[in-house]
Protein backbone atom coordinates (compact mmCIF):
# COMPACT_ATOMS: atom_id res chain seq x y z
CA UNK A 1 0.00 0.00 0.00
CA UNK A 2 1.28 3.49 -0.80
CA UNK A 3 0.07 6.43 -2.19
CA UNK A 4 -0.49 6.45 -6.35
CA UNK A 5 1.98 9.17 -6.40
CA UNK A 6 4.26 6.92 -6.09
CA UNK A 7 3.59 5.09 -8.89
CA UNK A 8 6.21 7.21 -11.68
CA UNK A 9 7.18 5.73 -15.20
CA UNK A 10 9.16 7.54 -17.78
CA UNK A 11 8.52 4.44 -20.18
CA UNK A 12 12.41 4.01 -20.64
CA UNK A 13 13.01 0.82 -19.91
CA UNK A 14 13.03 -1.71 -22.93
CA UNK A 15 9.92 -3.85 -20.78
CA UNK A 16 6.69 -2.59 -19.17
CA UNK A 17 7.56 -2.41 -15.01
CA UNK A 18 5.81 -4.29 -12.89
CA UNK A 19 4.33 -1.50 -11.14
CA UNK A 20 1.66 -1.68 -13.90
CA UNK A 21 0.71 -5.52 -12.69
CA UNK A 22 -2.47 -5.57 -14.24
CA UNK A 23 -1.82 -4.55 -17.65
CA UNK A 24 -3.63 -5.92 -20.54
CA UNK A 25 -4.03 -5.42 -24.19
CA UNK A 26 -0.85 -5.57 -25.14
CA UNK A 27 0.35 -2.55 -23.94
CA UNK A 28 4.40 -2.13 -24.25
CA UNK A 29 7.37 0.52 -23.94
CA UNK A 30 7.79 2.21 -27.60
CA UNK A 31 10.40 5.00 -27.92
CA UNK A 32 10.39 6.36 -24.67
CA UNK A 33 6.34 6.64 -24.16
CA UNK A 34 3.85 3.78 -23.27
CA UNK A 35 1.98 2.16 -26.08
CA UNK A 36 -1.57 1.55 -25.33
CA UNK A 37 -3.42 -0.61 -28.76
CA UNK A 38 -6.10 1.56 -29.72
CA UNK A 39 -8.05 -1.63 -31.99
CA UNK A 40 -11.36 -2.97 -32.47
CA UNK A 41 -11.79 -6.64 -34.03
CA UNK A 42 -15.03 -6.43 -36.19
CA UNK A 43 -16.46 -3.80 -34.28
CA UNK A 44 -15.75 -5.18 -30.92
CA UNK A 45 -13.82 -2.74 -29.12
CA UNK A 46 -10.26 -4.68 -27.86
CA UNK A 47 -9.19 -2.64 -24.53
CA UNK A 48 -5.72 -2.03 -23.71
CA UNK A 49 -4.66 -0.68 -20.60
CA UNK A 50 -1.38 0.10 -18.06
CA UNK A 51 -2.90 -0.82 -14.57
CA UNK A 52 -1.41 -1.51 -11.16
CA UNK A 53 -2.70 -3.22 -8.52
CA UNK A 54 -5.64 -2.17 -6.31
CA UNK A 55 -2.96 -0.97 -3.34
CA UNK A 56 -3.06 2.91 -3.32
CA UNK A 57 -4.37 5.58 -1.67
CA UNK A 58 -5.66 8.29 -3.63
CA UNK A 59 -3.51 11.64 -3.57
CA UNK A 60 -2.53 13.15 -6.70
CA UNK A 61 -2.04 11.35 -10.51
CA UNK A 62 -0.62 12.96 -13.39
CA UNK A 63 0.89 12.08 -16.82
CA UNK A 64 1.47 13.22 -20.40
CA UNK A 65 -1.75 12.11 -22.52
CA UNK A 66 -0.94 11.62 -26.20
CA UNK A 67 -4.05 12.15 -28.12
CA UNK A 68 -5.10 9.35 -30.19
CA UNK A 69 -6.43 9.61 -33.95
CA UNK A 70 -9.62 8.18 -34.97
CA UNK A 71 -8.79 6.85 -38.07
CA UNK A 72 -12.55 6.69 -39.70
CA UNK A 73 -13.94 5.55 -36.44
CA UNK A 74 -17.38 7.05 -36.14
CA UNK A 75 -18.72 6.07 -32.75
CA UNK A 76 -16.70 5.07 -29.76
CA UNK A 77 -12.40 5.97 -29.74
CA UNK A 78 -10.69 6.95 -26.84
CA UNK A 79 -7.78 7.05 -24.32
CA UNK A 80 -8.20 7.99 -20.56
CA UNK A 81 -6.05 8.40 -17.48
CA UNK A 82 -7.98 7.13 -14.36
CA UNK A 83 -8.25 6.70 -10.84
CA UNK A 84 -10.84 3.57 -10.21
CA UNK A 85 -12.48 1.35 -7.54
CA UNK A 86 -12.37 -1.98 -9.19
CA UNK A 87 -14.28 -3.32 -6.10
CA UNK A 88 -17.39 -1.70 -7.49
CA UNK A 89 -17.23 -2.08 -11.50
CA UNK A 90 -16.96 1.32 -13.15
CA UNK A 91 -16.73 3.68 -10.11
CA UNK A 92 -13.75 6.00 -11.15
CA UNK A 93 -12.00 9.64 -11.35
CA UNK A 94 -11.73 10.18 -15.51
CA UNK A 95 -9.90 12.39 -17.91
CA UNK A 96 -11.17 10.83 -20.98
CA UNK A 97 -10.40 12.17 -24.45
CA UNK A 98 -12.98 11.56 -27.13
CA UNK A 99 -11.24 11.44 -30.67
CA UNK A 100 -14.49 11.31 -32.18
CA UNK A 101 -15.85 14.96 -31.12
CA UNK A 102 -12.51 16.27 -30.19
CA UNK A 103 -13.24 16.73 -26.67
CA UNK A 104 -11.79 16.05 -23.04
CA UNK A 105 -14.23 14.86 -20.40
CA UNK A 106 -13.53 15.21 -16.77
CA UNK A 107 -16.11 12.57 -15.13
CA UNK A 108 -17.08 11.44 -11.85
CA UNK A 109 -18.21 7.68 -13.30
CA UNK A 110 -20.10 5.97 -11.54
CA UNK A 111 -21.76 2.05 -13.43
CA UNK A 112 -19.10 3.53 -16.20
CA UNK A 113 -21.02 7.43 -16.49
CA UNK A 114 -21.26 10.54 -15.13
CA UNK A 115 -24.58 12.72 -16.33
CA UNK A 116 -22.69 15.91 -15.56
CA UNK A 117 -19.70 15.57 -16.82
CA UNK A 118 -17.35 18.87 -17.66
CA UNK A 119 -16.34 18.74 -21.29
CA UNK A 120 -13.63 20.96 -22.67
CA UNK A 121 -12.86 21.26 -26.38
CA UNK A 122 -9.57 19.60 -26.76
CA UNK A 123 -6.07 21.72 -26.81
CA UNK A 124 -3.11 19.51 -27.61
CA UNK A 125 -1.31 22.58 -26.00
CA UNK A 126 -3.20 23.45 -23.47
CA UNK A 127 -4.37 19.83 -22.32
CA UNK A 128 -0.88 18.27 -22.96
CA UNK A 129 -0.37 17.18 -19.58
CA UNK A 130 -3.44 16.53 -17.32
CA UNK A 131 -3.58 15.56 -13.04
CA UNK A 132 -6.40 14.56 -10.74
CA UNK A 133 -5.95 15.15 -7.19
CA UNK A 134 -7.51 14.07 -3.69
CA UNK A 135 -7.32 17.49 -1.12
CA UNK A 136 -9.40 19.20 1.19
CA UNK A 137 -12.38 17.16 1.06
CA UNK A 138 -12.49 17.81 -2.53
CA UNK A 139 -11.68 15.99 -6.01
CA UNK A 140 -9.98 17.72 -8.73
CA UNK A 141 -9.01 17.72 -12.12
CA UNK A 142 -5.84 19.90 -13.81
CA UNK A 143 -4.70 20.91 -17.28
CA UNK A 144 -0.98 21.67 -18.03
CA UNK A 145 0.64 22.87 -21.55
CA UNK A 146 3.87 22.16 -19.65
CA UNK A 147 3.45 20.24 -16.13
CA UNK A 148 4.34 23.39 -14.55
CA UNK A 149 1.31 25.91 -14.57
CA UNK A 150 -1.43 24.20 -13.77
CA UNK A 151 -5.55 25.36 -14.45
CA UNK A 152 -8.12 23.47 -12.71
CA UNK A 153 -11.01 23.02 -14.59
CA UNK A 154 -13.34 20.49 -12.80
CA UNK A 155 -13.90 20.56 -8.64
CA UNK A 156 -16.35 17.99 -6.91
CA UNK A 157 -16.70 17.04 -3.24
CA UNK A 158 -14.94 14.13 -2.81
CA UNK A 159 -16.67 10.58 -2.83
CA UNK A 160 -16.29 8.33 0.05
CA UNK A 161 -14.67 5.72 -2.40
CA UNK A 162 -11.65 7.72 -3.03
CA UNK A 163 -10.60 7.74 0.42
CA UNK A 164 -10.09 3.63 0.45
CA UNK A 165 -6.61 2.05 0.55
CA UNK A 166 -6.88 0.04 -2.11
CA UNK A 167 -7.82 2.04 -5.62
CA UNK A 168 -5.90 1.51 -9.05
CA UNK A 169 -3.97 3.93 -11.41
CA UNK A 170 -5.32 3.37 -15.07
CA UNK A 171 -4.30 4.15 -18.59
CA UNK A 172 -6.73 3.15 -20.95
CA UNK A 173 -7.74 3.36 -24.38
CA UNK A 174 -10.52 1.25 -26.99
CA UNK A 175 -12.58 1.53 -30.13
CA UNK A 176 -15.20 0.72 -31.95
CA UNK A 177 -14.11 1.02 -35.78
CA UNK A 178 -12.12 2.48 -38.00
CA UNK A 179 -8.36 1.50 -38.61
CA UNK A 180 -6.99 0.22 -35.38
CA UNK A 181 -3.57 2.27 -33.99
CA UNK A 182 -1.96 3.39 -31.01
CA UNK A 183 -2.35 5.80 -28.20
CA UNK A 184 0.36 7.31 -26.08
CA UNK A 185 1.57 8.36 -22.41
CA UNK A 186 4.20 9.46 -20.74
CA UNK A 187 5.54 11.07 -17.88
CA UNK A 188 3.63 9.69 -15.28
CA UNK A 189 3.85 11.28 -11.74
CA UNK A 190 7.02 12.98 -12.94
CA UNK A 191 6.05 16.21 -11.00
CA UNK A 192 7.89 19.99 -11.65
CA UNK A 193 7.84 22.68 -9.44
CA UNK A 194 6.43 25.82 -11.22
CA UNK A 195 10.20 27.92 -11.30
CA UNK A 196 11.87 24.17 -12.66
CA UNK A 197 13.45 23.85 -15.71
CA UNK A 198 14.02 20.20 -15.19
CA UNK A 199 11.63 18.84 -17.85
CA UNK A 200 10.62 15.45 -17.18
CA UNK A 201 11.23 12.37 -18.67
CA UNK A 202 14.38 12.65 -21.21
CA UNK A 203 13.28 14.97 -23.39
CA UNK A 204 15.67 17.87 -25.06
CA UNK A 205 16.16 20.29 -21.76
CA UNK A 206 14.44 23.54 -22.22
CA UNK A 207 15.46 26.69 -21.06
CA UNK A 208 12.87 28.99 -19.71
CA UNK A 209 13.32 31.48 -22.43
CA UNK A 210 12.25 28.67 -25.27
CA UNK A 211 9.68 27.47 -23.50
CA UNK A 212 5.29 28.43 -24.32
CA UNK A 213 4.91 31.22 -22.30
CA UNK A 214 2.02 32.01 -19.82
CA UNK A 215 -1.41 31.77 -21.48
CA UNK A 216 -1.90 35.50 -20.84
CA UNK A 217 1.28 36.58 -23.20
CA UNK A 218 -0.10 33.97 -25.64
CA UNK A 219 -3.77 35.23 -25.66
CA UNK A 220 -1.81 38.72 -25.79
CA UNK A 221 -0.02 38.09 -28.55
CA UNK A 222 -2.93 36.30 -30.65
CA UNK A 223 -5.69 39.67 -30.00
CA UNK A 224 -2.75 41.71 -31.72
CA UNK A 225 -3.00 44.46 -29.15
CA UNK A 226 0.66 44.42 -28.30
CA UNK A 227 4.16 46.43 -29.45
CA UNK A 228 7.15 44.36 -30.40
CA UNK A 229 10.70 44.42 -28.73
CA UNK A 230 13.73 43.46 -30.47
CA UNK A 231 17.02 44.00 -29.95
CA UNK A 232 20.94 42.24 -30.70
CA UNK A 233 23.37 42.03 -27.46
CA UNK A 234 26.98 41.91 -29.11
CA UNK A 235 29.35 39.74 -26.72
CA UNK A 236 33.20 38.59 -26.63
CA UNK A 237 34.10 35.80 -27.78
CA UNK A 238 33.22 34.16 -24.41
CA UNK A 239 29.55 34.77 -24.73
CA UNK A 240 29.45 36.41 -21.35
CA UNK A 241 31.47 39.06 -21.57
CA UNK A 242 29.48 42.54 -22.77
CA UNK A 243 31.62 43.76 -25.95
CA UNK A 244 33.22 47.45 -24.37
CA UNK A 245 30.34 49.30 -26.44
CA UNK A 246 28.36 51.81 -24.47
CA UNK A 247 25.71 50.28 -27.78
CA UNK A 248 25.97 47.31 -27.49
CA UNK A 249 22.21 46.24 -27.38
CA UNK A 250 20.87 49.14 -28.94
CA UNK A 251 22.54 48.84 -32.68
CA UNK A 252 19.40 46.76 -34.60
CA UNK A 253 18.41 48.31 -37.61
CA UNK A 254 16.83 45.44 -39.48
CA UNK A 255 17.52 41.63 -40.21
CA UNK A 256 16.43 38.36 -40.13
CA UNK A 257 16.71 34.71 -38.66
CA UNK A 258 16.11 31.80 -40.85
CA UNK A 259 15.75 28.48 -39.10
CA UNK A 260 15.85 25.18 -40.85
CA UNK A 261 15.10 21.26 -39.29
CA UNK A 262 16.86 19.49 -42.19
CA UNK A 263 20.08 22.06 -42.55
CA UNK A 264 23.47 21.36 -39.87
CA UNK A 265 23.28 24.95 -39.12
CA UNK A 266 19.90 25.15 -37.58
CA UNK A 267 19.91 29.49 -37.06
CA UNK A 268 21.48 31.74 -39.49
CA UNK A 269 21.17 35.46 -38.84
CA UNK A 270 21.61 38.38 -41.81
CA UNK A 271 21.53 41.81 -39.83
CA UNK A 272 21.99 45.89 -40.47
CA UNK A 273 23.31 47.21 -37.52
CA UNK A 274 23.95 51.19 -36.88
CA UNK A 275 27.22 52.34 -36.90
CA UNK A 276 26.46 56.07 -37.26
CA UNK A 277 29.43 56.65 -34.62
CA UNK A 278 32.10 54.57 -36.32
CA UNK A 279 32.20 52.12 -33.18
CA UNK A 280 31.74 49.26 -35.59
CA UNK A 281 35.59 49.50 -37.28
CA UNK A 282 36.36 46.46 -38.50
CA UNK A 283 39.76 45.52 -36.61
CA UNK A 284 40.97 42.40 -35.11
CA UNK A 285 42.33 44.18 -32.24
CA UNK A 286 40.07 46.40 -30.76
CA UNK A 287 37.08 46.43 -33.18
CA UNK A 288 34.19 44.87 -34.45
CA UNK A 289 35.70 41.34 -35.60
CA UNK A 290 34.42 38.06 -36.48
CA UNK A 291 35.70 36.62 -32.80
CA UNK A 292 31.85 38.65 -31.13
CA UNK A 293 28.92 36.30 -30.68
CA UNK A 294 25.60 38.11 -31.64
CA UNK A 295 22.66 37.03 -29.02
CA UNK A 296 19.09 37.81 -30.80
CA UNK A 297 16.12 38.81 -29.21
CA UNK A 298 12.52 38.92 -29.37
CA UNK A 299 9.16 39.99 -27.46
CA UNK A 300 6.43 41.94 -27.16
CA UNK A 301 4.81 44.51 -24.50
CA UNK A 302 1.23 43.58 -23.67
CA UNK A 303 -1.18 44.79 -20.56
CA UNK A 304 -1.91 42.18 -18.16
CA UNK A 305 -5.34 41.42 -16.47
CA UNK A 306 -5.19 44.27 -14.35
CA UNK A 307 -3.80 46.76 -16.82
CA UNK A 308 -0.36 46.20 -16.03
CA UNK A 309 2.31 47.03 -18.31
CA UNK A 310 4.22 43.63 -18.98
CA UNK A 311 7.14 42.50 -21.27
CA UNK A 312 7.79 38.94 -22.60
CA UNK A 313 11.04 38.46 -24.53
CA UNK A 314 12.88 35.03 -25.70
CA UNK A 315 16.38 34.68 -27.07
CA UNK A 316 15.58 33.33 -30.80
CA UNK A 317 19.26 32.84 -31.69
CA UNK A 318 23.23 32.96 -30.46
CA UNK A 319 25.54 33.27 -33.69
CA UNK A 320 29.36 33.64 -34.61
CA UNK A 321 29.74 35.97 -37.73
CA UNK A 322 30.85 34.87 -40.70
CA UNK A 323 30.49 38.27 -42.59
CA UNK A 324 31.34 42.25 -42.37
CA UNK A 325 30.37 44.46 -44.99
CA UNK A 326 30.39 48.06 -44.45
CA UNK A 327 28.08 50.79 -46.10
CA UNK A 328 28.29 54.33 -46.23
CA UNK A 329 25.74 56.75 -46.46
CA UNK A 330 23.89 55.81 -44.20
CA UNK A 331 26.72 54.42 -41.65
CA UNK A 332 25.82 50.68 -41.26
CA UNK A 333 27.07 47.39 -41.09
CA UNK A 334 25.91 44.03 -42.29
CA UNK A 335 26.55 40.91 -40.62
CA UNK A 336 26.04 37.34 -41.68
CA UNK A 337 26.68 34.36 -38.84
CA UNK A 338 25.17 30.70 -38.08
CA UNK A 339 25.10 29.27 -34.32
CA UNK A 340 28.01 27.35 -32.65
CA UNK A 341 27.45 24.47 -35.46
CA UNK A 342 30.21 26.50 -36.86
CA UNK A 343 32.79 25.16 -34.39
CA UNK A 344 31.78 21.81 -34.73
CA UNK A 345 32.47 22.04 -38.68
CA UNK A 346 35.53 23.85 -38.82
CA UNK A 347 37.06 21.36 -36.12
CA UNK A 348 38.29 18.41 -37.17
CA UNK A 349 39.82 15.39 -34.62
CA UNK A 350 43.78 15.56 -34.93
CA UNK A 351 44.66 12.23 -33.14
CA UNK A 352 42.03 8.92 -33.73
CA UNK A 353 39.84 8.72 -30.47
CA UNK A 354 38.35 5.53 -28.89
CA UNK A 355 35.39 5.46 -26.46
CA UNK A 356 35.03 1.73 -24.59
CA UNK A 357 31.89 -0.20 -25.08
CA UNK A 358 28.47 0.57 -23.51
CA UNK A 359 29.79 4.46 -23.58
CA UNK A 360 26.52 6.37 -23.80
CA UNK A 361 26.18 8.45 -27.37
CA UNK A 362 25.56 11.80 -25.01
CA UNK A 363 28.76 11.60 -23.47
CA UNK A 364 30.56 10.64 -26.38
CA UNK A 365 28.94 13.69 -28.11
CA UNK A 366 29.36 15.88 -25.36
CA UNK A 367 33.01 15.43 -24.96
CA UNK A 368 33.02 15.71 -28.93
CA UNK A 369 31.62 19.16 -29.05
CA UNK A 370 33.73 20.40 -25.71
CA UNK A 371 36.62 19.23 -28.02
CA UNK A 372 35.63 22.41 -30.25
CA UNK A 373 34.93 24.80 -28.50
CA UNK A 374 31.34 24.58 -27.32
CA UNK A 375 30.74 25.57 -23.81
CA UNK A 376 26.68 25.45 -23.42
CA UNK A 377 25.85 21.71 -23.47
CA UNK A 378 22.19 20.70 -22.69
CA UNK A 379 22.06 17.24 -24.13
CA UNK A 380 19.29 14.72 -22.65
CA UNK A 381 19.65 10.91 -21.23
CA UNK A 382 18.78 8.87 -23.62
CA UNK A 383 20.42 5.27 -22.20
CA UNK A 384 21.67 3.99 -25.40
CA UNK A 385 25.35 2.98 -26.41
CA UNK A 386 27.77 0.71 -28.46
CA UNK A 387 28.04 -2.23 -27.44
CA UNK A 388 31.79 -2.17 -28.70
CA UNK A 389 34.51 -0.07 -28.33
CA UNK A 390 33.96 2.97 -30.94
CA UNK A 391 36.93 4.38 -32.86
CA UNK A 392 36.85 7.61 -34.45
CA UNK A 393 39.31 8.20 -37.06
CA UNK A 394 41.64 11.44 -37.39
CA UNK A 395 41.25 14.11 -39.49
CA UNK A 396 37.24 13.47 -39.22
CA UNK A 397 35.36 16.42 -38.79
CA UNK A 398 33.60 17.21 -35.64
CA UNK A 399 29.79 17.66 -36.74
CA UNK A 400 30.13 15.10 -38.81
CA UNK A 401 30.83 12.46 -36.01
CA UNK A 402 28.35 14.12 -33.86
CA UNK A 403 25.24 13.96 -36.26
CA UNK A 404 26.15 10.28 -37.06
CA UNK A 405 26.12 9.34 -33.60
CA UNK A 406 22.67 10.85 -32.56
CA UNK A 407 21.10 9.85 -36.08
CA UNK A 408 22.22 6.39 -35.06
CA UNK A 409 19.37 6.26 -32.56
CA UNK A 410 16.99 8.35 -34.37
CA UNK A 411 17.71 11.89 -32.77
CA UNK A 412 18.02 14.88 -34.06
CA UNK A 413 21.13 17.26 -32.70
CA UNK A 414 21.13 21.01 -32.95
CA UNK A 415 21.68 24.31 -30.94
CA UNK A 416 18.92 26.19 -29.28
CA UNK A 417 17.88 29.28 -29.82
CA UNK A 418 19.61 30.03 -26.71
CA UNK A 419 22.93 28.48 -27.90
CA UNK A 420 22.79 25.25 -26.17
CA UNK A 421 23.66 21.76 -28.05
CA UNK A 422 20.53 19.52 -27.26
CA UNK A 423 19.14 16.67 -29.04
CA UNK A 424 15.74 15.17 -29.64
CA UNK A 425 13.75 12.63 -31.04
CA UNK A 426 12.94 13.33 -34.77
CA UNK A 427 9.27 14.46 -35.40
CA UNK A 428 6.46 12.20 -37.00
CA UNK A 429 3.30 14.24 -37.28
CA UNK A 430 1.05 11.51 -36.50
CA UNK A 431 3.24 10.20 -33.22
CA UNK A 432 4.74 13.48 -32.06
CA UNK A 433 2.74 16.18 -30.04
CA UNK A 434 2.10 19.43 -31.66
CA UNK A 435 3.98 22.25 -31.00
CA UNK A 436 1.52 24.99 -32.66
CA UNK A 437 -1.86 25.49 -34.16
CA UNK A 438 -1.94 27.79 -37.07
CA UNK A 439 -5.63 28.43 -37.90
CA UNK A 440 -7.23 31.04 -40.05
CA UNK A 441 -9.63 33.77 -38.75
CA UNK A 442 -10.63 36.85 -36.09
CA UNK A 443 -10.79 35.27 -33.32
CA UNK A 444 -7.58 33.25 -32.48
CA UNK A 445 -6.20 32.87 -35.86
CA UNK A 446 -2.35 33.39 -36.65
CA UNK A 447 -2.54 32.86 -40.44
CA UNK A 448 -1.48 35.47 -42.79
CA UNK A 449 -1.42 33.31 -46.08
CA UNK A 450 -1.42 30.16 -46.99
CA UNK A 451 -1.07 28.32 -49.64
CA UNK A 452 -0.69 24.34 -50.47
CA UNK A 453 0.84 22.58 -52.54
CA UNK A 454 1.10 18.96 -53.48
CA UNK A 455 3.35 17.04 -56.26
CA UNK A 456 3.90 13.25 -57.65
CA UNK A 457 7.67 12.95 -57.80
CA UNK A 458 7.47 9.79 -55.17
CA UNK A 459 4.39 8.22 -56.86
CA UNK A 460 5.85 4.86 -58.33
CA UNK A 461 3.89 2.39 -59.57
CA UNK A 462 6.28 -0.20 -61.34
CA UNK A 463 8.65 -1.96 -59.03
CA UNK A 464 11.62 -3.58 -60.22
CA UNK A 465 14.18 -5.48 -57.87
CA UNK A 466 17.12 -6.95 -58.61
CA UNK A 467 19.39 -9.09 -56.39
CA UNK A 468 22.45 -11.04 -56.26
CA UNK A 469 23.84 -13.32 -59.14
CA UNK A 470 23.70 -16.89 -58.37
CA UNK A 471 25.39 -20.03 -60.64
CA UNK A 472 22.72 -22.26 -61.74
CA UNK A 473 23.60 -26.38 -61.59
CA UNK A 474 24.00 -25.55 -64.98
CA UNK A 475 26.83 -22.98 -64.44
CA UNK A 476 24.60 -20.44 -66.06
CA UNK A 477 24.95 -17.11 -64.40
CA UNK A 478 21.44 -15.61 -63.31
CA UNK A 479 20.90 -12.33 -61.95
CA UNK A 480 17.94 -12.35 -59.29
CA UNK A 481 14.83 -10.44 -60.68
CA UNK A 482 11.42 -9.62 -59.87
CA UNK A 483 8.32 -7.17 -60.63
CA UNK A 484 5.07 -5.64 -59.46
CA UNK A 485 3.03 -3.80 -61.26
CA UNK A 486 0.09 -1.62 -60.17
CA UNK A 487 -2.87 -2.41 -62.50
CA UNK A 488 -5.65 -2.10 -60.23
CA UNK A 489 -8.91 -0.87 -61.71
CA UNK A 490 -9.41 0.89 -58.56
CA UNK A 491 -6.25 2.76 -57.75
CA UNK A 492 -5.73 6.30 -59.04
CA UNK A 493 -1.58 6.08 -59.45
CA UNK A 494 -2.14 2.63 -61.66
CA UNK A 495 0.14 2.68 -65.04
CA UNK A 496 -3.13 3.54 -67.65
CA UNK A 497 -4.01 5.98 -65.90
CA UNK A 498 -0.63 8.03 -64.72
CA UNK A 499 1.41 6.35 -67.15
CA UNK A 500 4.38 3.50 -66.13
CA UNK A 501 6.82 5.47 -63.12
CA UNK A 502 9.49 2.81 -62.14
CA UNK A 503 10.71 2.16 -58.70
CA UNK A 504 14.21 0.35 -59.35
CA UNK A 505 15.67 -1.20 -55.74
CA UNK A 506 19.07 -3.39 -56.24
CA UNK A 507 20.69 -5.56 -52.91
CA UNK A 508 23.19 -8.18 -53.08
CA UNK A 509 22.02 -9.45 -49.82
CA UNK A 510 18.48 -10.49 -52.19
CA UNK A 511 19.35 -13.98 -52.56
CA UNK A 512 16.10 -15.52 -54.63
CA UNK A 513 13.25 -14.69 -56.59
CA UNK A 514 10.69 -15.29 -53.44
CA UNK A 515 12.69 -12.36 -51.27
CA UNK A 516 13.22 -10.50 -54.36
CA UNK A 517 9.12 -10.75 -55.00
CA UNK A 518 8.30 -10.34 -51.51
CA UNK A 519 10.28 -6.82 -51.71
CA UNK A 520 8.85 -5.89 -54.76
CA UNK A 521 5.43 -6.77 -53.71
CA UNK A 522 5.90 -4.39 -50.33
CA UNK A 523 7.47 -1.72 -52.12
CA UNK A 524 4.70 -1.20 -54.63
CA UNK A 525 2.39 -1.09 -51.74
CA UNK A 526 3.81 2.12 -49.93
CA UNK A 527 5.23 4.14 -53.31
CA UNK A 528 2.12 5.76 -54.50
CA UNK A 529 2.90 8.38 -52.48
CA UNK A 530 2.29 11.79 -52.55
CA UNK A 531 4.39 15.03 -50.81
CA UNK A 532 2.28 17.83 -49.30
CA UNK A 533 3.83 21.14 -49.10
CA UNK A 534 2.58 24.31 -47.27
CA UNK A 535 3.86 27.65 -47.58
CA UNK A 536 2.53 30.16 -45.31
CA UNK A 537 2.79 33.50 -43.16
CA UNK A 538 2.09 33.90 -39.98
CA UNK A 539 2.21 36.09 -36.89
CA UNK A 540 5.46 35.67 -35.63
CA UNK A 541 5.45 32.50 -33.09
CA UNK A 542 8.87 32.68 -31.25
CA UNK A 543 9.29 29.26 -29.49
CA UNK A 544 8.67 27.45 -32.34
CA UNK A 545 11.77 25.33 -33.78
CA UNK A 546 12.72 23.49 -37.23
CA UNK A 547 11.12 19.75 -36.76
CA UNK A 548 8.65 21.05 -34.70
CA UNK A 549 5.38 19.48 -35.70
CA UNK A 550 2.26 22.14 -35.92
CA UNK A 551 -1.28 21.85 -36.83
CA UNK A 552 -2.66 23.60 -40.07
CA UNK A 553 -6.37 24.21 -39.85
CA UNK A 554 -7.76 24.36 -43.39
CA UNK A 555 -11.67 23.35 -43.05
CA UNK A 556 -12.24 23.33 -46.91
CA UNK A 557 -9.99 20.69 -47.26
CA UNK A 558 -10.95 17.27 -48.03
CA UNK A 559 -10.47 14.07 -45.78
CA UNK A 560 -7.59 12.94 -47.85
CA UNK A 561 -5.24 16.12 -47.16
CA UNK A 562 -3.58 16.24 -44.26
CA UNK A 563 -3.51 18.54 -41.00
CA UNK A 564 -0.56 17.74 -39.10
CA UNK A 565 2.27 18.81 -40.54
CA UNK A 566 6.39 18.92 -40.14
CA UNK A 567 7.57 22.35 -39.86
CA UNK A 568 10.83 21.77 -41.98
CA UNK A 569 12.09 25.68 -42.19
CA UNK A 570 10.23 29.44 -41.47
CA UNK A 571 12.43 32.69 -40.00
CA UNK A 572 12.19 34.81 -37.74
CA UNK A 573 11.97 38.75 -39.24
CA UNK A 574 13.94 41.16 -36.75
CA UNK A 575 11.88 44.09 -39.09
CA UNK A 576 8.13 44.68 -39.02
CA UNK A 577 7.18 41.86 -40.98
CA UNK A 578 5.18 38.49 -40.18
CA UNK A 579 6.98 34.95 -40.00
CA UNK A 580 7.69 33.00 -43.48
CA UNK A 581 7.60 29.10 -43.26
CA UNK A 582 7.48 26.21 -45.33
CA UNK A 583 5.91 22.47 -43.49
CA UNK A 584 5.85 19.09 -45.30
CA UNK A 585 4.09 15.93 -45.23
CA UNK A 586 3.79 12.60 -47.41
CA UNK A 587 1.10 10.46 -47.17
CA UNK A 588 -0.69 7.71 -49.25
CA UNK A 589 -2.50 8.69 -52.49
CA UNK A 590 -6.03 8.45 -51.81
CA UNK A 591 -6.16 6.75 -48.33
CA UNK A 592 -6.39 8.39 -44.89
CA UNK A 593 -3.71 6.00 -43.79
CA UNK A 594 -1.17 7.39 -41.36
CA UNK A 595 2.36 7.18 -42.74
CA UNK A 596 5.41 8.49 -40.89
CA UNK A 597 7.43 11.47 -42.22
CA UNK A 598 10.47 10.44 -44.33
Amino acid sequence: MGNISGVQDTFDTVSVKPIWAGSYGGVSNFAGRGQLPCAHIGGTPQYSGFETANIYVFDVAQCRLYPVEKNGATTTCWVAFAVRDTSAPGTSIHFRYDAINNKLRCENNVAYADATPTVLDYDPQKHAFLKLARGGGYISWHVSRDNKTWTQVRSIAEPAWTRKNSLTLLVEAARDGGTNNFAYVDDVNQFMSPDSTTPPSNPAPSLPSEAIPPDEVVDALLAGIVRVVRRVEIYESDGTTQWDDPYWNLRLVDGDITVDGFRDERRMIDLTLDNSDGALKLDPYDGFWYDKILKAFWGIRYFDSDGMEQIWETQIGEFMIDSLTEEYFPDIVKVTGRDYTKKCLLSKLKNSVQFPQYTSIETIIAALAANAGVTKIALPYTGQGYARDTVFERGTERWKVIKELADSIGYQVYFTGSGYLTMRPYGDPVMTPVSWIFRPGELDGTLVKYERSTNDSRIKNHVIVTGTSITTVEGITETIFAEAINNDTGSPTRVDRLGDRVDFYESEYITSTGQAQAIADTRLRISSLEEYVINFSSVIIPWLDGGDIVDIVDDTATEYVPKRFLLASFNFPLGLAPMTGVARRVTIVGTTEQLEYR
